[in-house]
């Protein structure tokens, strides 16, 4: 018989581990309807669907309350996690061979889930990093020490010069004038995604629905990478 991991039994789960990953779950799920019901897009702009009191009342209440608040929370899980699992022995297989393996089916299911059903999908990015992961499983607590603290530095600098050479292009009338342009050009072009895909998604072929969702991604993606990485 091949060497194998077996599920970990009722008996010994980590309760409060499940406990906090479902309410992370839930978080996240409570975020998520809100953008499962309109194109991905419109978190990139000012765009709106929901314009009545409740509506904004609603979309309000799941910000403040929802909104980025649980994407830490089941981060640090998914580390943990990683952490429990290089610690198992289970019948002579190699964690890190079958953490690894797992990783690339979270990733041809995130794959599938952006391409079958919905644009903001985050396995597909967890599973590719989880790779990445794999990599600092023998250095020290120093050396995650420092790692941890130029990925959250790096990002940090990176947007605050941006934003003080952007405070500097706004100060000189002729590359406020072309900023603008462009910050209007860009947001143009979030529009025009947005209604097309409200136009598609309703009406269009699976292969005009599949081609506006994969353009939704690759959009969003970059948005999120500015907006969220840091």
């Amino acid at each position: 018989m091949s060497p194998h991991f077996n599920p970990t039994v009722p008996g010994q789960r980590i309760q409060i581990l499940d406990t906090l990953r479902g309410f992370a779950i839930f978080g996240i799920l409570m975020v998520n309807m809100l953008w499962m019901s309109a194109p991905v897009g419109i978190s990139l702009t000012d765009y709106s669907l929901w314009n009545s009191p409740t509506d904004r009342t609603v979309e309000f209440l799941i910000s403040f309350l929802f909104e980025g608040k649980f994407y830490v929370l089941f981060s640090m899980l998914f580390g943990y996690g990683f952490w429990l699992f290089l610690q198992k022995t289970n019948n002579g297989a190699s964690p890190v061979k079958v953490y690894a393996w797992r990783l690339i089916l979270l990733i041809l299911f995130g794959a599938a889930h952006i391409v079958l059903l919905w644009p903001g999908d985050i396995l597909f990015i967890y599973g590719f990093l989880g790779l990445f992961l794999l990599l600092f499983r023998n250095k020290s607590n120093r050396g995650l020490f420092k790692w941890a603290l130029a990925l959250l530095i790096i990002p940090l600098v990176l947007l605050t010069g941006l934003a003080l050479l952007f405070h500097l292009g706004m100060s000189n009338p002729h590359a406020a004038e072309a900023i603008e342009s462009a910050m209007e050009d860009q947001n143009a072009v979030f529009v025009a995604l947005i209604e097309n895909a409200l136009k598609i998604y309703p009406t269009g072929t699976f292969s005009e629905i599949v081609s506006i969702r994969l353009e939704e991604y690759t959009t969003l993606l970059t948005g999120a990478i500015i907006m969220f990485y840091p």
